[in-house]
């Protein structure tokens, strides 16, 4: 039996509690792609979706936070299922050390992607960051 989403969301805000510093929220950029949606679909429909496959729409994190890359990027080291530590939160941008494996140590920088996920009634695109806090 897998936990829901909104259990989970709950322990890892206790986690974030426990971490010093100020937590920040990064939340995802959305744009509807055809400029007719946009009367049907309001932000608030495109911001309430909390879809398993996507990156969350509202990140919170702190320095120090554990992520877990989602979405591998052409870039050597940001590979789907990395672990990273966050060192530095700006609104395009994580800057992160890598916990594990051959590049431990190293210093990346995540940045965000665009996404247009295929399986909903209209199209959209989100630029979230490709990452979740570890679970």
């Amino acid at each position: 039996m897998a936990a829901k989403t909104v259990d989970v969301n709950e322990i890892n805000f206790q986690i974030q509690n426990k971490i010093a510093g100020e937590l920040m929220a990064h939340k995802s950029i959305y744009s509807v792609i055809n400029q007719d949606d946009d009367v049907n679909y309001p932000m608030e429909v495109l911001n309430s979706p909390e879809l398993s496959r996507l990156p969350p729409n509202n990140l919170q994190l702190k320095i120090e936070s554990v992520i877990i890359m989602l979405r591998g990027i052409n870039q050597s080291r940001l590979y789907i299922g990395t672990g990273f530590a966050a060192k530095k939160l700006m609104n395009n941008v994580i800057e992160s050390t890598i916990l594990k494996g051959k590049y431990k140590g190293e210093d990346v920088l995540i940045p965000r992607i665009f996404l247009i996920p295929n399986d909903m009634p209209f199209y959209f695109k989100r630029l979230p960051f490709p990452v979740r806090q570890f679970r």
